[in-house]
């Protein structure tokens, strides 16, 4: 079995920002994560926790998941790493870098 894919996310200081992701795994073969019961966990590099969104915040189909990430949580710019998993065996689908970078602004 393949090993969880990567991804980085980006977000917009200042903006709730809805992330979509198309799940697949290391090898690139799509992940069908419609049925499983998720949760995306934000943390920092440190490993404190931001934000867990739980499995009912979570739109999945069977290529893709969706969720939102709060402004108060993209308030500054900052680096953090974010996981999907699957909340019931906490195997991780996805996972990678989240980045939250200021964009001019007038």
């Amino acid at each position: 079995m393949a090993n969880a894919g990567k991804a980085t996310l980006t977000a917009y200081v200042g903006e709730t920002r809805t992330h979509t992701v198309t799940t697949v795994d290391s090898d690139g073969a799509a992940v069908n994560c419609s049925a499983l019961t998720l949760e995306v966990i934000i943390e920092q590099l440190d490993r404190t926790d931001v934000v867990t969104i739980a499995n009912a915040d979570i739109t999945k189909t069977t290529t893709t998941v969706a969720f939102a990430v709060s402004a108060s949580i993209n308030k500054a710019e900052h680096q953090y790493r974010w996981a999907l998993r699957n909340a019931s065996t906490g195997g991780v689908i996805m996972f990678g870098p989240y980045v939250i970078q200021y964009a001019a602004d007038n």
